[in-house]
């Protein structure tokens, strides 16, 4: 008779997921092989891991994104200046363009050192 089956949470490793932990980091929290994970992974969900991951990952990134959204428009500060720096292109600098030549003089008068 073989080792009892690991009980996953896949609520919890979901929300690991979602907070960007890697699958060996997963594991180990939960007390098992890694390929044990990769492996239940497929059977229990009916998905490799590696999708579960990118989907669970896409969902914590959007989540964060929903969360700083609400606090840029309900708080407003800082807020608003990074959500229009991260998604509406907004810069700190300015950015100038030059058209025509420099003209660099230089006389002999300069080299007195």
């Amino acid at each position: 008779m073989g080792r009892p089956k690991a009980n996953i949470d896949w609520n919890r490793v979901g929300e690991l997921l979602r907070a960007d932990c890697n699958g060996v980091a997963i594991a180990t929290l939960l007390g098992i092989d890694p390929e044990t994970l990769y492996n239940r992974c497929k059977e229990d969900n009916n998905i490799g891991f590696s999708e579960f991951s990118a989907i669970k990952k896409a969902e914590g990134v959007a989540l964060v994104e929903e969360s700083i959204f609400k606090d840029a428009i309900d708080k407003g500060g800082v807020d608003r200046i990074f959500w229009l720096k991260n998604k509406a292109g907004w810069k700190d600098k300015i950015e100038q363009e030059h058209s025509g030549s420099i003209n660099l003089h230089y006389d002999k008068q300069d080299e007195k050192l």
